[in-house]
């Protein structure tokens, strides 16, 4: 989810902050993730009563209109369901609009242009169980990948447009395997969509969030939402798809899990609180959201994420980066093996800054052509929007400016200046060409903070989509798909396979279209 080839010099993002986000600094500090207790599950349980104004009989009602959602609806209205699709924002699509492309292996497209069609499922799965040393499912990769080419095949034909170029995404995955839609927007997939399923009966409702599950006798048979009004509708359903994208922007939700949201910045479309865990822990779901991921990126607050100079300094290389202590802590081109383990390395540390002198620029100006990257970075410490970005003509000056331990930084860039004139980085591994030396003013630092796109999975389904217990039992009526229900990573969304989350989102849309019509319906 990369807007590209901007070019407009863009520092403070205005809006970008959110009462709830301002909200959430007295819940932080340290806070540790833990398991639930027998109280947890017994207040998630609770839930509320409602007393509906009306009532509505449907097969299958999907909850969020995003990539994996309007997948669901037309799948599950192209098999002869009676459909509902629920939309909590004025605007359908979520996420989904931001998206640029899909992951596939065998479409027809990429036989007809000859690009990648050698890649196979065996070249997929061995780069990611090697990176998540074996921890993620197997099957539902494959379950994916064997899928992916008839998934893009299947949208084309309910009218998405595609580009007709298939690539490796900006060189930043190790397959031709990305299918780009036209101009890389994501609403040429979601508005072809919504309007397929449309054609075929399924009923759309925006600005209806949907607030609780029905549950009877331990199975899902429906759901309360409310209204754009503000009265209560009942949705009497054979089968509850939760396609609702993720939990980034719950304020309570994060802090539970060490995120702190105090300088963060929302990259994703607003309305991603979480409503699809909560529904599903309300039924007995099992909630792995603590050992899943994020598509988050380091950047730094009130600085526009999208900016050029954003987009140069915080992605690693040849700077360096120290944590609270003002000591180096990690391999700066961490970022090179997969571009999400930058948000990883700077997570580890309670704060992270990245310094940076007169020759750093110029390397990134020799790399890139960005002339004006110097000047840009002025601009942003005239601006120092968060009292997070300084610029100084010593090591001891610029420490003192961000509140550092000048003697601790200076000795850290010592060290670390040693280590590029010996063109080895013998305290943590980077590559020669990025060790360069900061020797000569002006010295700029700026903090890390983090910018979410969105969070990675949070329940826990089998290969049918069907949410299940802990000890793996499924939860009769009750699927989830999407963000909601990814449980193809672990820590880390690797973009080494681009879009391999944008392809989960319509395969597990379908897959749990399919399981739901064959299980509940027919």
């Amino acid at each position: 989810m990369r807007e590209t080839n901007v070019t407009r010099r863009r520092f403070l993002q205005g809006a970008g902050m959110t009462a709830a986000s301002i909200a959430a600094v007295s819940m932080l500090g340290g806070c540790s993730a833990k398991g639930n207790t027998e109280a947890d599950t017994a207040a998630q349980n609770q839930v509320a009563t409602y007393e509906p104004s009306e009532t509505m009989d449907v097969d299958i009602v999907v909850v969020g209109s995003g990539s994996s959602g309007v997948a669901a609806a037309v799948q599950a209205a192209e098999l002869g369901a009676k459909t509902l699709l629920l939309e909590k924002s004025t605007q359908t699509g979520g996420n989904g609009r931001l998206t640029e492309g899909m992951f596939a292996i065998n479409s027809q497209m990429q036989k007809q242009l000859g690009v990648g069609d050698g890649v196979t499922f065996t070249d997929i799965i061995a780069a990611e169980q090697e990176f998540f040393n074996y921890r993620i499912n197997n099957l539902l990769w494959k379950d994916m990948v064997d899928a992916s080419g008839d998934n893009i095949d299947w949208m084309a034909s309910h009218g998405v447009k595609f580009s007709g170029v298939v690539d490796d995404y900006h060189g930043l995955g190790k397959f031709d395997c990305f299918h780009w839609f036209v101009d890389g927007r994501g609403s040429n997939y979601i508005d072809p969509m919504l309007e397929s399923a449309q054609n075929l009966g399924a009923t759309v409702m925006t600005e209806t969030p949907a607030l609780d599950l029905v549950i009877e006798d331990g199975a899902v048979r429906g759901l309360y939402a409310e209204k754009e009004d503000g009265s209560i509708l009942q949705v009497n359903a054979k089968a509850v798809i939760l396609t609702s994208g993720g939990y980034a922007q719950n304020a309570e939700t994060m802090a539970e899990r060490g995120w702190n949201l105090t300088y963060s910045h929302n990259n994703g479309v607003e309305g991603h609180d979480g409503d699809g865990l909560r529904m599903a822990v309300s039924a007995g779901a099992h909630d792995v959201s603590r050992e899943r991921c994020f598509l988050r990126e380091a950047y730094s607050y009130g600085i526009d994420f999208f900016a050029d100079m954003s987009q140069t300094i915080h992605r690693g290389g040849p700077v360096l980066w120290v944590n609270q202590d003002a000591e180096r802590y990690t391999n700066e081109g961490c970022g090179s093996f997969v571009p999400q383990c930058v948000g990883n390395a700077v997570h580890t540390q309670a704060t992270s800054y990245l310094v940076m002198s007169k020759d750093v620029i110029d390397e990134f100006v020799a790399r890139t052509g960005y002339e004006g990257l110097q000047a840009d970075m002025d601009e942003a410490v005239e601006q120092c929007p968060g009292e997070n970005v300084y610029r100084a003509d010593s090591i001891k000056e610029l420490a003192e400016l961000q509140g550092l331990d000048a003697a601790a930084l200076e000795e850290t860039v010592e060290r670390y200046n040693e280590l590029c004139g010996k063109a080895v980085d013998e305290d943590f591994n980077k590559t020669a060409e990025d060790l360069v030396a900061l020797k000569t003013a002006p010295f700029y630092i700026f903090r890390q903070d983090m910018a979410f796109w969105t969070s990675i999975g949070g329940v826990d389904t089998n290969r049918k989509m069907e949410v299940i217990t802990a000890k793996g039992e499924p939860i009769p009526g009750l699927y989830a798909a999407g963000t909601d229900g990814c449980n193809l990573y672990r820590e880390t969304y690797t973009m080494s396979v681009p879009a391999s989350c944008n392809a989960n989102n319509c395969n597990s849309g379908r897959t749990a279209a399919r399981s739901a019509y064959e299980t509940c319906v027919q």
